[in-house]
């Protein structure tokens, strides 16, 4: 039933439900996560084997695949978290937070998922195929290995990106309906891994693809940079102009600390 004029819902939540951190290399970003996976019900997808020295809840890409065989990995384990909480033709979420830790890998192996979403398109019916003695077009294709293989990245004008852009957030829209929080980890690009990056959140910092970076850092509800400060990992929000969450905007808050035994206190409350 609509709303009558002027009546107003009251907002439900006052916690983020997506959220995107990023950082530099090191930064102990790992170490944080792999604690919350141990306190909440919280699945780390781990694209690049990061948590390999930590105890955590987790399911790892096979770092020994090719770009689409991870892609698809990815896919799959997408799918088995959906029928493990699938009864009844009724899905229940099995986890309450899905961490996917980096995003930056699984956006460099959609450039050759968005390639294969091409060439299965009527505009890409040419693309990669071989010729024969006539020249012409085939049905054989060239394999991601042979000297004549393209991507969509070197279709003129930039046009392919948008292939690997759609399927990069739509991936990303399928783990959205599969846990009530999705937080997503990105590196920052090389070019700013030795600048002194501070507390000032900056979407331009993030090493992801043009458009997706801006696709992702509209819809998430809260972007944070996290840096060392001495024994302390902090997290920087963006203001309100790039968050929807008040509560965390423009804040800068204290994710942990190390002691001198060597042990890590985290604190995700404030969060």
């Amino acid at each position: 039933m609509l709303p009558k004029p002027g009546e107003i819902t009251a907002k439900s939540t006052e916690y983020a439900s997506h959220i995107l951190f990023y950082s530099k290399p090191k930064a102990g970003k790992s170490s944080i996560l792999s604690d919350l996976s141990k306190r909440a019900k919280c699945l780390i997808v781990d694209t690049e084997d990061s948590h390999k020295m930590l105890d955590s809840c987790k399911v790892v890409i096979d770092q020994s695949l090719t770009n689409i065989e991870k892609w698809n990995q990815l896919l799959s384990i997408q799918k088995e978290i959906y029928n493990a909480g699938l009864v009844n033709g009724v899905y229940t979420p099995q986890y309450d937070i899905i961490v996917v830790d980096t995003l930056t890998r699984p956006d460099e192996w959609s450039e050759m998922a968005g390639t294969m979403a091409y060439m299965n398109k009527p505009a890409g019916k040419t693309f990669n195929r071989k010729k024969d003695q006539r020249n012409q077009i085939t049905t054989d294709v060239f394999k991601p290995e042979d000297d004549e293989f393209e991507t969509v990245h070197e279709l003129p004008n930039g046009f392919g990106y948008r292939y690997s852009r759609d399927a990069i957030i739509a991936m990303c829209r399928r783990f959205e309906t599969l846990a009530p929080v999705v937080i997503y980890v990105c590196h920052v690009k090389e070019k700013f891994v030795g600048a002194n990056l501070g507390e000032e959140v900056s979407v331009k910092e993030i090493n992801l693809t043009g458009k997706v970076k801006d696709n992702l850092a509209s819809t998430v509800d809260t972007i944070a940079f996290l840096y060392r400060d001495e024994n302390k990992l902090m997290a920087a929000f963006s203001d309100e102009d790039g968050s929807r969450c008040k509560s965390l905007s423009g804040k800068t808050i204290k994710l942990s600390e190390s002691n001198k035994d060597g042990s890590i206190a985290v604190d995700w409350s404030k969060i």
